[in-house]
């Protein structure tokens, strides 16, 4: 496995946020209007985080990103 992948999966703030990216595919697939402001609330609000606390958001968005995908793949499956 390369080591940025390694990086990504090890951070517990992949891990966090992951639940969250599940629960916006399904609003997504189900309330695509809501889903789309879930996203673009979530996404605003770690932008801020990061310009006002540094605090590197982009793992945050990458496990929620990663939770979209897994989600996606869930729902194609017939699983959610």
């Amino acid at each position: 496995m390369p080591a940025t992948a390694r990086r990504i999966l090890s951070s517990s703030r992949f891990w966090e946020h992951l639940p969250g990216g599940v629960l916006n595919a399904v609003f997504v697939d189900r309330l695509p209007l809501f889903g789309c402001l879930f996203f673009v609330g979530f996404f605003l609000y770690e932008f801020w985080q990061c310009y006002r606390t540094q605090d590197m958001a982009h793992k945050d968005i990458i496990g929620h990103l990663g939770g979209m995908a897994l989600g996606g793949i869930l729902i194609l499956g017939g699983l959610l």
